[in-house]
């Protein structure tokens, strides 16, 4: 693959008036002959509005700008829709709400990754690293949750300094538009987990893993309150659990509800243990602290070294830090409930039917 192919940038949104406007200004920068593709899910707000002057702006320059409606409002079939209308093989998403990192050339990054992944035999995809950015105390303790087990696991789109591989999933995604299309796209269904059901069936398909790309200066903006983290991952629960059964009616159901049971006890037990014992939850903090640590010295594009980031204030950190062990059950309580709600509701799953068979 040539190192200046075209691609298609596919951004599904939904009431993103605070930060569409600069994301798409961080665009402009791109060749003339790369696409921008904007889904809207039925936005309430300014979205449509600012994108719809920004694409007329005469003074606009750099890519093709599109604004497309996406009727069903979800963003699974906003990005069916994106890939429909891609005029380009190469097809790049991204999330409405992320940050670019001012002064970054966007444009020799891309080259980079589509140069990289596109010349590999040994991949079919490329994802890119999460990095959290937080301004204020719920998302600042995400963004230091972000760097822990606690709220990664062990993923390598969370963890990665360099290009590695991985067999799971990846965060958002620069994929070739016919493979995709080949698989069916997007399962509506699974919505908002749409993203792993999607590499899952990616990395089936072609029997190959993921690259993961991490020197893209990209930077995720996590919910900033604790309902809004509350809904987020229990919606992953149920989307989790709706995607076993579409998988396999009832086989896996028992393990999973095991599971998601056993989940829900440790992290009850977790609560009780540091609320009860104060030398248990210093010794989170300073658990918590020293993968911080490690993670800002490991990775030169963290929010904390990169200059042109704007930082939280020193004591909206120390506050986030302090209160970082408790956030930390808020996900995982809601991602095992709504996973266990998922599995109680029998007529939900009886009518559940894959979207896009």
């Amino acid at each position: 693959m040539q190192q200046r192919q075209a691609i298609s940038i596919l951004i599904p949104v939904f009431n993103e008036e605070d930060h569409i406007g600069r994301l798409l200004m961080s665009l402009t920068g791109l060749r003339a002959d790369n696409e921008v593709l904007v889904i809207d899910g039925g936005s309430n707000d300014n979205t449509v509005a600012l994108v719809e002057a920004f694409i007329a702006s005469a003074s606009l320059k750099g890519p093709r700008f599109r604004l497309l409606h996406n009727p069903a409002r979800r963003q699974a079939e906003a990005l069916n829709i994106g890939l429909q209308a891609a005029e380009h093989p190469i097809c790049l998403r991204l999330d409405g709400h992320l940050l670019i990192a001012p002064g970054c050339d966007l444009q020799q990054d891309i080259d980079s990754v589509l140069s990289l992944s596109q010349g590999s035999q040994h991949c079919c995809a490329a994802g890119f690293k999460q990095r959290f950015l937080g301004r204020g105390l719920i998302d600042c303790a995400v963004a230091l949750l972000a760097a822990t087990p606690f709220l990664s696991g062990f993923s390598r789109y969370r963890y990665a300094t360099k290009p590695c591989l991985t067999w799971k999933t990846a965060w958002l995604f620069c994929v070739d538009r016919e493979l995709a299309l080949q698989i069916g796209g997007f399962d509506s269904s699974t919505t908002p987990n749409e993203d792993q059901n999607f590499n899952r069936r990616l990395i089936a398909h072609t029997g190959k893993p993921i690259l993961i790309y991490p020197q893209l200066p990209l930077y995720y903006q996590p919910r900033c309150t604790l309902s809004g983290l509350m809904r987020q991952y229990f919606n992953y629960g149920l989307a989790r659990a709706r995607a076993s059964w579409l998988q396999a009616p009832g086989r896996r159901s028992p393990w999973m509800i095991a599971g998601a049971t056993l989940h829900l006890l440790i992290t009850l037990i977790y609560a009780s243990a540091i609320l009860s014992r104060p030398a248990l939850y210093g010794n989170t903090l300073l658990f918590i602290l020293g993968c911080n640590l490690l993670s800002v010295a490991l990775d030169p594009l963290h929010w904390f070294r990169n200059a042109s980031l704007e930082k939280p204030g020193l004591q909206i950190l120390i506050a986030a830090l302090v209160l970082s062990p408790l956030i930390a059950v808020v996900p995982s309580l809601a991602r095992s409930s709504g996973t266990l709600w998922e599995f109680i509701r029998p007529s939900q799953r009886e009518s559940a039917a894959p979207a896009n068979a």
